[in-house]
């Protein structure tokens, strides 16, 4: 999260393209940071997402054994 701060302050036009339905013209430079921001947004969903799941493998294991299954 914080690297994607610092490529918004570095480049503006790069959190503008993600907000606006506007066209928008990026420098080569603003065209690399917006790859790396979805990139870094998708990495932060993904271990978001792994972490729910194992959670639910985690109390799923709790419920079982209180149901005496396991």
């Amino acid at each position: 999260e914080e690297r994607i701060e610092e490529l918004y302050k570095e480049y503006p036009k790069v959190m503008a393209v993600l907000d606006t339905e506007k066209p928008s013209d990026l420098s080569e430079q603003e065209c690399k940071a917006l790859i790396e921001v979805l990139e870094l947004r998708n990495r932060l969903s993904d271990m978001q997402q792994e972490a729910i799941y194992f959670r639910g493998c985690y109390d799923s294991v709790g419920y079982l054994k209180k149901a005496g299954i396991l």
